[in-house]
């Protein structure tokens, strides 16, 4: 799988991820998806479908007591980490695609190779909180 690096200061990490997982160019990636913004799961499970890859209708949570978790053999990640809070103390979350696979995660907002084994997410306090199985 080739890794599609995110142009920065965009919010096209969902569109990379999608590039990466359908062997697509970026731009055919945010034709399909049809917009440039940030992506939700529908997003992502629409545009697989229309570019015909298989994946699952729906995503899948990641429970922080799962010890021993481990992702299909291929998955796009939702990663989330606090980024401040509201006047009102209300939290602020960054969510994040990355995709997964055979083991290593690929991010497509990282510098140089972007490949990390099992210990992803790097940022502290970040973590994996819903995941889409893509394939059969």
């Amino acid at each position: 799988m080739r890794l599609v690096q995110q142009p920065p200061e965009s919010s096209l990490c969902g569109q990379c991820c999608i590039a990466m997982v359908a062997g697509v160019s970026l731009s055919r990636a945010i034709a399909v998806v049809g917009h440039e913004r940030g992506t939700h799961t529908c997003d992502l499970i629409r545009t697989l479908h229309a570019l015909g890859v298989d994946c699952a209708s729906k995503a899948a949570r990641v429970r922080r007591a799962d010890k021993g978790f481990v992702f299909p053999e291929t998955a796009i990640v939702h990663v989330r980490w606090q980024k401040g809070t509201t006047a009102s103390g209300n939290k602020r979350w960054r969510g994040h695609w990355v995709v997964y696979h055979r083991g290593a995660y690929m991010d497509p907002a990282a510098d140089g190779d972007a490949r990390w084994p099992n210990d992803y997410p790097p940022a502290a306090g970040a973590r994996a909180v819903s995941y889409l199985k893509v394939g059969a």
